[in-house]
């Protein structure tokens, strides 16, 4: 093996591992899976949501240390446009920090866990002329957030009792898959090799 042969082969083998290297930083990263559930009172209004006396009931998964009766705050909702009486669909925009759980600890690292609220035209609210207002979120996405960073997509489910009444919400979090670079950066990796062996050969074959 020449000195060249030898430095082609050396350059090909770092881009696969530089290629190993990016991807596997990412998987590093974050993430967290479980389940929670919250209750509290709220109000129905045409227009409005609200929410108050949030607390955690239940806590599983990365969630655990997320203890029993811990306070939540969470933003109200508002309804586009306001909502009739009967059953009515109506949508809410994207809501940053929808939820704030307070402080939450993973491993070492303290920080304040955050549930953001996507968009979404499946909100159901129900106003009879009684005034009983209810509400209804069938499985609404958004992301939880913690210490700057996104480390799950989460699932909402909520209804009340009425308004005025009590609320339940059930959250669970999902991973967040990460591209599958790793076969790509390995397939230039070869190819780079392949073509660097080849204009070596022919090189010394001139």
């Amino acid at each position: 093996m020449n000195f060249k042969t030898f430095g082609v082969g050396i350059t090909a083998a770092f881009a696969v591992a530089t290629g190993t290297a990016l991807v596997s930083a990412p998987a590093q990263a974050l993430s967290l899976t479980g389940s929670l559930s919250l209750s509290g009172g709220g109000t129905v209004t045409a227009d409005q949501i609200t929410f108050a006396n949030s607390v955690v009931d239940t806590a599983s998964g990365d969630f655990s240390s997320l203890l029993t009766s811990t306070a939540a705050t969470i933003k109200p909702i508002n309804l586009t446009p306001p909502a009739l009486p009967g059953i009515s669909s109506r949508s809410t925009d994207a809501i940053p920090q929808f939820i704030n759980f307070g402080s939450f600890t993973v491993g070492s690292l303290t920080s304040t866990l955050f549930f953001n609220l996507d968009a979404s035209p499946f909100v159901t609210v129900f106003i009879p002329l009684t005034g009983v207002n209810q509400f209804a979120f069938p499985n609404i996405s958004g992301t939880f957030d913690f210490d700057g960073q996104t480390v799950a997509r989460g699932f909402l489910n909520a209804s009340n009792t009425g308004s005025g009444g009590s609320y339940d919400i059930s959250l669970r979090a999902e991973p967040i898959p990460t591209p599958a670079l790793l076969p790509g950066l390995v397939a230039m990796g070869v190819g780079i090799m392949r073509k660097r062996k080849a204009e070596a050969a022919a090189e010394a074959e001139a």
